[in-house]
């Protein structure tokens, strides 16, 4: 690589700088490179480590929900009741026993942001390589590293040639416009420090300001009632911060969700929905992943919201809240049966599906015929990692990453395009839509806090029903009389009585008859879960068998 002398065709535009002791991880697909480095909350606020505090922002405040693709989704929900009741209280409370977190967890990744909307989008290249020579600070100090297009420069402490001092010192910069720094572990961690800084330095602003309701009170009531947190702020907050990046010959954010599913996976295991969502190692869960993504598209009748893909309580039988018609784990177990098998569930539809083990020889044999990789796959094929695939050992966790856009396809051709279909076309799927629909269309003014934060949690909040409902048990727990009603609470009320006009205006579309209102209950009761779900596609199946 060539290296440039002349610093001024260099960008140095950025607008972010961090520094501490750096290092890489090499693996068998290529080095992680991180620094270690510290943020810190004070009164002031004005050093380089208060900056990274605002700046680790969680997920939800950097992609539109709205426009986001599911297989960009990194650990975008957040339980504020918790971070707010649980972890700020541990951060700012004074205690016999210290308190301390474990470094946070976040990413470099790749963003474009459109100067006229300012809402990032994801990319997938920082741009150009350049080798940066070296260069002497204020202090008289080389840095020596390299630097990719306008988005990041990395330099470590040099000697004046450029080699490396044995002190593992670096700085990173980056220009918010092109890159961004995403939590990828530890997300309540950084909120609860986020939320204490925020509240500080009164920059509730942006995209997370509508999330002050959960912290301004919990964190202005702690720092007024008690000494010890006052004194903190004062001393000043610190807490470890690892930062990481990968090189650019990887789909970074790719790589970033499969960072995350590993980091879990030896954690506090997250729910299944979050590992369909995120996980690359299997079809089944890029397939789950292109039915949300293709019901989003704008030629889908059946809504997104409809369906739940953020449920904690994880299942497969059931959705858990009420304006959901099916959840992603649901509609995972069906693609599974439609797609894979066995043959003798298509054969005859009184076969009771079994909880055994079934064959996974079977299995992927029907896959590759529903797939039929003979017309368009080689027999033989070699990935870039140099890995051999035999086009006859294909399977749902066996499959070259290179073709994975094309088993979308194809997929969504076949089984995907069913799954939507009886989605859309099924009466009672379509009196529930359509009762949610009239529901959003009726709502009141948005920018009044319960009605706004409700919205959401129905329509667009990945996780907030849950956080508002957890909210509302902690209050009636503990409030007393006298005690003003936070917005939180009035939320989730209102929840609860859009959750009776729903189920009035459903049964009024689908029989005409409110008064045969439990009936209508019940009949959705059996029709809401995976056995009709899974029932209606099988039919399909077999059917389509029958005719072949």
């Amino acid at each position: 690589m060539t290296v440039l002398n002349l610093n001024k065709t260099i960008f140095d535009g950025f607008n972010n700088t961090i520094h501490g002791a750096y290092g890489c991880f090499q693996t068998p697909s290529g080095k992680v490179n991180y620094i270690q480095v510290t943020a810190r909350i004070t009164s002031k606020g004005v050093s380089l480590e208060d900056e990274l505090a605002g700046k680790l922002v969680p997920v939800r405040e950097i992609l539109d929900p709205k426009s986001m693709d599911f297989s960009q989704l990194l650990q975008r929900d957040l339980d504020d009741h918790r971070v707010s009741t649980s972890l700020v209280p541990y951060i700012l409370e004074g205690s016999k026993t210290p308190a301390y977190f474990p470094p946070i967890q976040a990413i470099l990744l790749p963003f474009q942001v459109d100067d006229e909307m300012q809402i990032p989008q994801p990319v997938k290249s920082f741009g150009s390589y350049i080798d940066t020579p070296p260069e002497q600070d204020k202090m008289g100090l080389f840095w020596k590293g390299y630097q990719y297009g306008e988005s990041y420069r990395f330099e470590h402490l040099s000697f004046g040639d450029g080699t490396p001092v044995s002190i593992r010192e670096g700085k990173l910069r980056w220009h918010s416009k092109r890159a961004r720094l995403v939590v990828i572990d530890g997300q309540h961690r950084a909120m609860a420090m986020l939320a204490i800084y925020r509240t500080l330095h009164k920059a509730w602003k942006g995209p997370g300001s509508q999330y002050r309701h959960f912290y301004e009170n919990e964190i202005d009531k702690l720092l007024k009632s008690d000494s010890s947190a006052i004194d903190l702020i004062k001393n000043g907050i610190e807490y470890p911060v690892t930062i990481t990046w990968f090189d650019d010959n990887v789909d970074h954010h790719s790589a970033a969700r499969k960072l995350f599913v590993d980091i879990n996976k030896n954690a506090k295991p997250p729910t299944k929905s979050r590992l369909i969502l995120l996980g690359e190692s299997e079809l089944i869960d890029i397939f789950s992943r292109t039915v949300l993504n293709n019901l989003r598209a704008d030629s889908s009748t059946f809504p997104i919201f409809a369906v739940e893909y953020d449920y904690s309580a994880s299942t497969n039988s059931q959705t858990g809240k009420w304006s959901a018609l099916v959840n992603i784990e649901m509609i995972k177990s069906t693609i599974y049966r439609a797609l894979f098998g066995p043959d003798k569930y298509h054969q005859n539809v009184d076969v009771k599906v079994s909880v055994g083990r079934d064959s996974p020889s079977q299995l992927d044999e029907r896959f590759r015929e529903q797939i039929e990789v003979g017309t368009w796959l080689p027999e033989f094929f070699e990935s870039s990692s140099g890995e051999m695939f035999l086009r006859d050992s294909l399977g749902n966790d066996n499959f070259p990453k290179e073709f994975v856009e094309k088993f979308e396809e194809r997929f969504s051709r076949s089984w995907g395009q069913v799954v939507i279909n009886v989605l859309q076309s099924f009466l009672p799927y379509q009196s529930h839509v359509e009762a949610l629909v009239q529901i959003k269309n009726g709502w009141v003014d948005t920018s009044d806090n319960e009605a706004a934060l409700a919205y959401e949690a129905i329509f667009d909040g990945v996780g907030l029903y849950w956080t508002l409902k957890d909210s509302h048990e902690h209050w009636k727990e503990n409030s007393g009389e006298g005690i003003v009603i936070p917005d939180t609470v009035k939320a989730w009320r209102y929840i609860q009585k859009k959750e009776t006009e729903f189920y009035n205006t459903r049964a009024k579309l689908y029989l005409d008859e409110i008064p045969k209102f439990q009936m209508v209950q019940d009949l959705f009761n059996k029709t809401n879960s995976y056995a009709c779900l899974l029932g209606l596609v099988m039919t399909v199946g077999a059917i389509s068998k029958h005719f072949d």
